[in-house]
C-alpha cells in the first residue's frame, strides 16, 4: 500500500514540474510518465478482489509489464533489475499462481518481523517448535483466534 501511495505521489510531482522541463528531461519526463501509466494499470489488475485473473487480463499484464519496464530503462538509464524484473516474473505467474496481490511476500512483511523477533532468543536445536510455542503464546496472550 504505502509503495503504490509512494508510486502515485512521484506522478503527480512529475506531472506538475513537467511544463518546467526542456530538453532531454522533458523527453525523460514524458517517457518516465508513459512508464507509470503502465504500472498504474497494471495495479488496476492485480487490485481486483479475486485469486484468479482472467487470461486476457494475465496477458495484458505480462504487456504492460515489459512495457514499464523497457520505458523506465530507456528514459532513466538504470537497469530494471531486480525490481521490475520481478514486475515481469510476477506478471508472467499470475496465470499460474493466481493474483499476485494475494500471494507475494509483500503481505508477509508483518508476519516475517513478528517471526524474526521471536527467533532471536532461540536455541537451533529447537527452533522449530520453539518459535510455534511462541507464536501462539503471543496469539493467545493478544486474545487472537488461531
Amino acid at each position: 500500500m504505502q509503495s503504490r501511495m509512494l508510486f502515485m505521489f512521484s506522478v503527480y510531482l512529475l506531472r506538475q514540474i513537467l511544463p518546467r522541463l526542456r530538453g532531454d528531461a522533458h523527453r525523460n519526463g514524458e517517457g518516465l510518465l508513459k512508464s507509470a501509466i503502465c504500472l498504474k494499470e497494471w495495479y488496476s489488475i492485480i487490485r481486483q478482489p479475486s485469486y484468479v485473473i482472467p487470461p486476457a487480463m494475465c496477458r495484458r499484464a505480462v504487456v504492460l509489464a515489459k512495457k514499464h519496464t523497457t520505458l523506465w530503462m530507456a528514459h532513466t538509464g538504470q537497469s530494471g533489475k531486480p525490481k521490475h524484473h520481478a514486475l515481469v516474473d510476477m506478471s508472467r505467474g499470475m496465470a499460474v499462481f493466481g493474483n499476485p496481490a494475494k500471494f507475494t511476500t509483500y503481505n508477509d512483511e508483518s508476519f516475517n518481523s513478528v517471526i524474526a523477533r521471536l527467533s532471536r532468543s532461540v536455541h537451533p536445536a529447537h527452533f522449530a517448535l520453539a518459535v510455534l510455542k511462541k507464536y501462539w503464546l503471543r496469539r493467545a496472550l493478544r486474545g487472537q483466534a488461531f
